[in-house]
């Protein structure tokens, strides 16, 4: 689920680097590349806590 969610804000952000790139104004375009950036340090986040989920799980099936 969290795969899922991470390659949604993947999607997000890259929506918004299109738009950003027909805005004509610098501010408009700076403004919705860091909303982009932040919606691909939350994709990451989310692989990062799967993988997390991922090795608990590998763990306790080994005890």
């Amino acid at each position: 689920m969290d795969m899922d969610r991470a390659e949604q804000y993947r999607g997000h952000a890259e929506e918004l680097r299109l738009i950003a790139r027909d805005w004509i104004s610098d501010e408009s375009q700076v403004a919705l590349l860091k909303v982009a950036l932040d919606y691909e340090r939350m994709a990451k986040a989310l692989e990062r806590l799967s993988d997390s989920k991922e090795i608990d799980s590998r763990l306790s099936i080994a005890s």
